[in-house]
């Protein structure tokens, strides 16, 4: 496993602010949750933190590793081969 950490992580969409700036540490083999109310940014961390979106500010690191690369190119979410998490219903 690796250290978790976000610096003065922002998302903004348009006015509206999702996130701003968090600051976290998770070392390793540490057990963390993120609690909240509906639209508190919870899903939005953790998009950023798997680098489905990029943060309007801020760092992700995993390990000694930056998340988000800007400059590799990014791959839309289908060629990616990643499942949207409803693979496992039947087909009609």
């Amino acid at each position: 496993m690796a250290e978790l950490g976000l610096s003065r992580l922002t998302k903004h969409f348009g006015e509206t602010t999702a996130v701003d700036a968090l600051d976290l540490e998770v070392k390793d083999r540490e057990f963390m949750t993120l609690l909240g109310p509906s639209g508190s940014g919870k899903t939005t961390v953790l998009r950023m933190i798997a680098g489905y979106i990029e943060p309007t500010a801020g760092k992700v690191r995993v390990g000694s590793r930056e998340v988000q690369d800007r400059n590799k190119p990014r791959w839309p979410f289908a060629r990616r081969r990643l499942s949207s998490g409803r693979r496992w219903m039947p087909r009609r």
